[in-house]
C-alpha cells in the first residue's frame, strides 16, 4: 500500500503543478505503479485486501461521481484511439453501469473472475486520465494539435481530465 500511497501523492502533486511532469517524475510514477502491482500479484494477503477494496469502492460511487465519469466519456473518447479507445469505453461502462447494477463486465465472465484476473477499471480510467493530463501539460504542441483536431476545446479537455484525476485521487 505504500507504493500506491506514494504514487497517488506524486500524481496529485504533478496534477496540481507543484511538481513538474519531468521524465524523472514520470519514470518514478511508472516504477511505483509496477512495484504496487508486483506486490499485489505476489502477496496473497495484499491481493485479497486489494480485491475487497477494489470491488467495494466503485459500488459506493455517488450519483454525482457517476455523472462526472459519464460526462468525461466523450472527452476520453476524443483523446484516445485504437485499442485504448475501446478499453476506455468498456471501463467507463463498467464503472457507470455494470458495477452499479451488478452485471458482469464481459459475457461469460463473473465480476469475481474479472477482479481476480486483474481487471481494475477505476485504476485504469483514472490512471490514464492522469497520464493524458500530464502529457498535455508537458507538451504545448500536443495541446494545439488537440485543439485543432477535436470537437472539444483544449481548455475543456484539461478541466475534464483534472476533474477525473481529482475524483480518482479522492476515491483511492
Amino acid at each position: 500500500m505504500d507504493f500506491t500511497t506514494v504514487h497517488q501523492s506524486l500524481t496529485h502533486l504533478i496534477a496540481i503543478e507543484e511538481l513538474p511532469p519531468s521524465d524523472e517524475n514520470l519514470a518514478l510514477l511508472s516504477a511505483l505503479a509496477d512495484g504496487g502491482q508486483g506486490i499485489r500479484a505476489t502477496d496473497a494477503a495484499v491481493a485479497v485486501n486489494r480485491r475487497i477494496l477494489q470491488e467495494q469502492k466503485p459500488r459506493e460511487l455517488s450519483s454525482d461521481t457517476i455523472a462526472q465519469i459519464r460526462s468525461a466519456a466523450p472527452v476520453l473518447d476524443a483523446v484516445s484511439e485504437g485499442d485504448l479507445k475501446d478499453q476506455m469505453r468498456e471501463d467507463v461502462l463498467f464503472l457507470t453501469e455494470e458495477m452499479q447494477t451488478g452485471l458482469p463486465s464481459l459475457p461469460g465472465v463473473t465480476r469475481d473472475d474479472a477482479i481476480i484476473s486483474g481487471r481494475d477499471e477505476a485504476v485504469r480510467v483514472f490512471g490514464r486520465a492522469s497520464r493524458i493530463l500530464i502529457a498535455l501539460r508537458k507538451s504545448p504542441a500536443l495541446m494545439r494539435k488537440l485543439h485543432a483536431s477535436t470537437g472539444f476545446k483544449a481548455a475543456e479537455i484539461i478541466v475534464v481530465l483534472t476533474g477525473l484525476v481529482s475524483l480518482g485521487l479522492n476515491l483511492f
